[in-house]
């Protein structure tokens, strides 16, 4: 397996991206709205790794059980060079699917943060969205909303199209999915250069719901994607670097 990268919370990003070679580990604790203390940092050692940990205002065990979860997350993610095609470095997250701790660790640090944020829909995008939305929008008592590729879904949809790291596509959804006023999260895998979570809110404000955040389990900071979403939150458990 091939080292992987850096591990994130939070925030808003083409030049041929590099191997990552080592991990990092990057923590925000502020969900849009509260008010918290500065943020303060510290170093700490994962193996050979250097590890950067941001900590906040939480408690130091809190905040190592934390940090070691999102370490082993990062640990399970393999990185595959120059595919689907030359110059693409793939993020493999079906090496952390292997991995039953890990998966439910991901699942649940989504769910601690979005658990009392009065969210009443799980927005996922195809296909990998699927895999992380819907245990997150059960656990968090919300209803999950597939963001399908074209003519995949049966009912009347709106769609829109937006532009890949690689190419175009087009997103739908099922117009009655949602209610206007809605709060929502939308859930993929990972974020490169903004334009899947782009079409995605797109469709959910032009029916009138909330987008509250974007929520990741990695992103491709030299892609800039982040600031494609313009003041819109994003929170990542991992970046590549």
């Amino acid at each position: 397996m091939i080292p992987l990268i850096s591990l994130h919370h939070s925030s808003f990003q083409s030049c041929p991206p590099q191997i990552p070679t080592r991990n990092r580990l990057f923590k925000q604790n502020h969900f849009p709205g509260d008010r918290r203390d500065t943020i303060q940092s510290r170093s700490c050692r994962r193996g050979a790794d250097s590890i950067k940990c941001y900590s906040g205002d939480l408690r130091s065990e809190e905040m190592s059980s934390e940090e070691d979860r999102i370490a082993k997350i990062a640990s399970t993610i393999r990185v595959i060079p120059d595919f689907p095609k030359p110059g693409i470095i793939f993020q493999d997250i079906t090496t952390l699917l292997l991995d039953p701790k890990a998966f439910k660790d991901t699942i649940d640090l989504f769910v601690e943060r979005y658990k009392d944020k009065d969210i009443s829909v799980v927005a996922g995008v195809e296909a990998r969205g699927f895999i992380f939305g819907p245990p997150v929008a059960l656990a968090i008592g919300a209803k999950f909303v597939p963001l399908r590729k074209p003519n995949k879904l049966p009912g009347e949809v709106i769609r829109e199209e937006y532009s890949l790291e690689y190419g175009t596509d087009v997103m739908e959804m099922h117009v009655e999915a949602v209610n206007a006023g809605e709060r929502a999260i939308i859930m993929d895998d990972l974020v490169a250069t903004g334009g899947t979570l782009c079409a995605a809110i797109k469709l959910l404000e032009r029916v009138e719901v909330q987008v509250v955040e974007c929520a990741c389990v990695i992103e491709l900071p030299e892609l800039k994607g982040r600031d494609r979403l313009g003041n819109k939150p994003l929170f990542v458990l991992i970046k590549a670097v």
